[in-house]
């Protein structure tokens, strides 16, 4: 093996093999150590690469679940709102089928009063304007919710008793979609014309510079007078008010949009009374006569059938008025078609007798007119016969100055 190696002693041979020998398995399981070692460090390295690659995953997962919590949160706020939504609109249909089930009267009660102005009872009233001396116009509204009782002809007919006899300036409203008091009027002035105007002073934003501007006049028949139009289109505004009212999509209270006008400080500059002859319904039109107006007169016939419904009206414009106009007053019970006195009249005894003790009941406050509105064909046919029949123009004064006095002064 080496040279002189044989010369060794035995266990010096043995000895340097043994240390040969453990030398060389020291080198390989160096080399081996050393191999391990690499590949170790490659392994770690790619674990860390995969480690690497597996954060990156998690960070995007991280980032994209998120994501995904921010768009639930976003649904779940859609859910949410749309939910509201239909709690609302069920809320809504709730309210609107309670309202409709209280009829006319519920429609036109169904939310608290927004007047358009803050001293609104005033108005109403005829507190006379800051720095006047005069009250306020009288605004009179003729209504009964029975048709056929002569409103048309008592309102006409007053108006020439405002206009000729006491001199002051009148202004009708025809708010009846028939036209009925148009027709008259337009008979005396001597006009063709038929469209309505009325529902203009209805939209959303009106004021007393459009009324002035729709305001005819009548010339020499009522030289002091006029008078603002309607026809049947009038109808469909009033349908249009009455169900945005019910859907609550108006910004304004529509009840007062005839009070916005007619209670203007500025009125009383062309106006000294206002007379309203309003439709037998509790419509769009007649609600805003009742909240614009000062005084009611209610006209009807003394018969079984047109006595009852007075007291059955006075009932719901009370409930009505005690909130939206508790300034209104109601000037008396009118009256009209009256049969000559020589007639001997059981039936209108009796309605006569009824509607006293009614009123008596339940509105101490409210009596009959005086003065009765006879049934002559003159009247009948809705003319304006004041200052062309004798018989008419007295009547007429009688109930004129009647009313003036249950009214007091005029501006």
């Amino acid at each position: 093996m080496f040279f002189g190696f044989e010369f060794l002693p035995p266990f010096v041979k043995e000895l340097f093999v043994a240390a040969v020998g453990f030398i060389f398995k020291a080198w390989m399981d160096r080399r081996k150590f050393t191999e391990l070692k690499s590949d170790f460090k490659q392994k770690l390295d790619e674990h860390e690469e995969n480690a690497k690659s597996h954060y990156g995953d998690l960070a995007l997962r991280e980032a994209q679940l998120g994501e995904s919590k921010e768009r639930l949160v976003e649904l779940q706020q859609v859910i949410d709102d749309r939910g509201a939504a239909v709690n609302l609109s069920e809320e809504r249909l709730n309210r609107l089928l309670a309202t409709l089930a209280d009829g006319e009267t519920g429609v036109w009660s169904s939310r608290p009063p927004l007047p358009p102005f803050d001293n609104y009872l005033n108005r109403t009233s005829r507190t006379p304007v800051k720095g006047a001396t005069k009250p306020r116009p009288l605004i009179m509204t003729l209504v009964n919710y029975k048709g056929g009782v002569g409103k048309t002809t008592t309102t006409a007919n007053l108006a020439g008793y405002f206009d000729l006899k006491l001199k002051k300036r009148v202004l009708m409203l025809d708010l009846d979609y028939q036209g009925s008091l148009t027709t008259v009027l337009k008979k005396a002035a001597k006009s063709i014309e038929r469209d309505g105007r009325i529902a203009e002073l209805f939209e959303s934003g009106a004021g007393l510079a459009q009324l002035l501007v729709l305001a005819e006049r009548l010339g020499n028949a009522l030289p002091n007078s006029s008078f603002v139009r309607s026809f049947y289109e009038f109808a469909h505004v009033e349908e249009r008010l009455m169900v945005q009212w019910l859907l609550e999509r108006t910004h304004d209270d529509v009840r007062y949009r005839l009070a916005r006008i007619l209670l203007d400080d500025d009125l009383g500059k062309q106006f000294d009374v206002v007379l309203i002859d309003a439709p037998p319904r509790l419509t769009a039109g007649t609600i805003n006569a009742l909240c614009a107006s000062t005084h009611v007169l209610v006209p009807t016939i003394m018969d079984s059938v047109s006595a009852e419904p007075v007291i059955n009206f006075l009932r719901q414009t009370d409930s009505l008025m005690r909130v939206l106009n508790p300034s209104i007053k109601v000037v008396g019970v009118l009256e009209t078609m009256a049969p000559p006195a020589t007639w001997r009249a059981r039936p209108r005894d009796v309605a006569i007798l009824d509607v006293k003790e009614a009123l008596k009941k339940s509105f101490p406050h409210i009596t009959l007119m005086t003065t009765s509105i006879p049934r002559k064909p003159i009247l009948t046919d809705g003319s304006l016969a004041y200052g062309t029949d004798r018989d008419v123009t007295t009547i007429f004064n009688h109930l004129g100055d009647e009313i003036v006095k249950r009214v007091g002064v005029l501006p």
